[in-house]
């Protein structure tokens, strides 16, 4: 059955409704009002930017406080300070929070100001509940009933019960959960409050569901439904509907009554556009199927929720539990393989899962760490500001003495200060000119070579092919009859390696064009390493028989790796190339292919005539002169490393080799992981 339940808690933190005004307006109204307006107005343009722009509210609030101070007015300072901490709150900067919310308490503390004191501590607790500090947020909750029923809020004191029910709901206490949200639902009905009693009804029902009491829970699930209908709030209606489905789900003889709420709550949230609800009320209804034995149907009801799934949102727990519900239905079908294979996918979403909930843990530690540095180097400032004060205030009476030598001796130092800045100034100016213009340079001259490559390559090595392509199809075509048939077939091998060689060139040509104007699309997948070789030596296999050249394999065949096969391939088919050409008749080359605990490494070697170490460095250099040619003459541009070079370092991978004349050459290619990579699976499948 569904393990999820959609529970209706109101917000925690009671918010003062601030009439918003524009920014703008408001600024310019500072120039004709006095302190007393300056601060309200502060104050004002900072709520208009608690949710969007933090920098902004400090600002304005920073001065309505010096206003403030001036003034003695401990009402401005205290909203000032309120309204700061609700930057950070709106920033999950909790524990900045909850320091801004206290230095207003104490203000409102003078005031005597109650509601805002209740306002107060009732955002202290929801920060501290948010930190995972669920005693530190009930012990304040319970500060704010104790002043709610001072200034008699019988409003604000169920607010205060319901916020402590959900605490305990997260500390698994249900029991004291029920019974708060029951003091809160007695204050509510004398109150009329008709939503606040729904609401309520839920909580309790979901504690007794907790408890496993799902009769009781029932009873409060109806009442609750009974009141949203009447309140025609259609969302809460289907809310209730999913929860109430959640109950006769676990009861065999109610299956088709579960049904039946699953599916109108499922429509609800449809006609409301909440794809959030309806994923979760989906993996219910196929669990409902599955109960009555419509394995088929609930199937294609996974199925639909896993598409939606991943269409609307990933969620890692809710795709677990989809594939946890399809290889327990396959298993019951007898389809085991397919059991097996659900299996394992519900198993990565599950280590995913841990390893995404480590990451949030270790990110809320290291938060938390770099706010509480802060705050003590904020008070050590602080306390070394009011040492420097006290010592000015008592040395006040002999600076005065030599105010005006001093006045003097601060006048020089400004003025070499200041000159000393712009002439430092001038330097970094002309520092970083002199950097753009080496860097346009180093630009200019890699184009610039790029362009001499291209160039040469159109000039050279696509010239001396089709000379040959020309020259030998022009005797065949116009004195054919003077030629043997052994003479002609040579004509026609020559032909189909020039226009190999072409082909190859142009294929080349045409890939390092595309990555050097930016319209190479890079799409990564995790493909069967196997598939590449054999890709490759299906292309290369007429090139080593005519070498008498073995190619052999090194990897087990059910590895995988993660990256673009298409300019994997191209990689891979240039290294083999490369190495058929520069291997002598009857020799080896070995692709070898493994994972390592960093990275996936790629090795082409061959038993050829080496490359010397001065031509080994200039390898991968677009403006690099190295040719050479192959065993059997073939021409080589060097087109085809530099290309590997830009295809590889699109997968923010390395490419090298290792060298000696007479003893071959071996080619490196390493990827990263995908995890460490940058790039995630789920992002490169929206993507594509």
């Amino acid at each position: 059955m569904s393990r999820f339940l959609i529970i209706i808690l109101f917000s925690t933190i009671v918010r003062i409704a601030f009439s918003q005004s524009p920014a703008d307006s408001l600024l310019q109204q500072i120039q004709f009002s006095d302190d007393s307006g300056k601060m309200q107005i502060y104050n004002k343009i900072a709520e208009n930017y608690i949710r969007t722009d933090s920098a902004k509210v400090f600002e304005n609030a920073r001065n309505a406080i010096d206003l403030a101070i001036k003034n003695h007015s401990y009402n401005e300072q205290g909203k000032a300070l309120f309204l700061m901490g609700e930057a950070c709150y709106y920033a999950d900067s909790y524990n900045k929070a909850i320091h801004f919310y206290k230095k207003a308490q104490e203000c409102y503390l003078v005031t005597g100001d109650l509601s805002m004191q209740i306002e107060i501590t009732n955002s202290i607790g929801l920060s501290h509940f948010y930190l995972q500090q669920f005693e530190q947020s009930i012990q304040y909750y319970f500060e704010g009933l104790r002043l709610s029923e001072k200034a008699e809020d019988h409003a604000q004191t169920a607010y205060l019960y319901s916020n402590i029910a959900m605490v305990y709901t997260k500390m698994q206490d249900y029991q004291t959960a029920a019974d708060y949200y029951r003091k809160a639902l007695k204050i509510n009905l004398k109150l009329k409050r008709t939503e606040s009693i729904g609401v309520n009804l839920n909580g309790i029902g979901v504690s007794f569901f907790r408890m496993e009491n799902p009769d009781s829970a029932k009873v409060y699930y109806l009442r609750a439904l009974k009141v949203f209908q009447e309140l025609g709030d259609r969302e809460y209606v289907a809310i209730l509907l999913n929860n109430i489905a959640n109950i006769y789900g676990n009861q065999k003889d109610s299956i088709r009554k579960a049904l039946s709420y699953y599916q109108e709550a499922e429509r609800v949230f449809n006609d409301l556009g909440y794809q959030q609800n309806v994923m979760h009320v989906i993996e219910g209804l196929g669990s409902v199927y599955r109960e009555m034995k419509l394995y088929n149907e609930a199937i294609r009801t996974y199925q639909r929720g896993i598409e939606l799934v991943k269409k609307t949102e990933p969620d890692y727990q809710l795709l677990q539990l989809y594939y946890s519900d399809l290889a327990i239905t396959y298993e019951v079908l007898g389809n085991f393989k397919k059991a097996l294979e659900y299996e394992r996918i519900q198993n990565q979403y599950a280590d995913s899962l841990l390893n995404k909930d480590r990451l949030n843990q270790i990110a809320v530690l290291e938060k938390q760490y770099e706010t509480e540095k802060k705050e003590a180097e904020i008070s050590r400032l602080k306390a070394e500001q009011e040492l420097s004060m006290a010592r000015r205030r008592q040395d006040q009476y002999f600076k005065i003495l030599g105010f005006t030598s001093a006045f003097f001796l601060l006048i020089a130092l400004f003025y070499m200060s200041y000159r000393f800045y712009e002439k430092k100034k001038n330097n970094e100016m002309l520092a970083e000119k002199n950097r753009q213009i080496k860097k346009s340079e180093e630009e200019l001259r890699v184009l610039n070579a790029a362009k001499n490559k291209f160039f040469s390559i159109i000039a050279h090595d696509l010239k001396s092919p089709f000379h040959m392509v020309m020259g030998y199809s022009q005797l065949l075509s116009k004195e054919y009859h003077l030629y043997s048939d052994e003479e002609r077939e040579k004509f026609a091998r020559n032909i189909y390696k020039s226009a190999n060689t072409i082909f190859r060139l142009l294929s080349n040509l045409l890939e390092w064009s595309r990555s050097q104007t930016d319209r190479l699309t890079f799409n990564p997948i995790d493909i069967e390493f196997v598939l590449i070789y054999d890709n490759v030596l299906n292309l290369l296999r007429s090139n080593a028989d005519h070498k008498n050249i073995s190619i052999c394999a090194d990897f087990d065949e059910s590895q995988e790796v993660f990256a673009d096969p298409v300019m994997l391939e191209t990689v891979i088919r240039n290294l083999v190339s490369n190495a058929i050409k520069y291997t002598e008749e009857g020799g080896e080359v070995v692709v070898s292919f493994s994972r390592t605990e960093h990275d996936f490494r790629i090795c082409v070697k061959d038993s050829g005539i080496g490359i010397s170490s001065e031509n080994l460095e200039k390898l991968f250099q677009i403006d690099s002169k190295v040719k050479q040619k192959g065993t059997q003459n073939e021409d080589g541009s060097g087109i085809g490393l530099i290309l590997c070079k830009e295809l590889v370092s699109k997968h923010r991978g390395r490419i090298w080799a290792e060298s000696a004349v007479g003893i071959g050459s071996r080619f490196y290619v390493t990827l990263p992981l995908p995890e460490s990579s940058g790039f995630s699976l789920q992002e490169e499948d929206q993507n594509s």
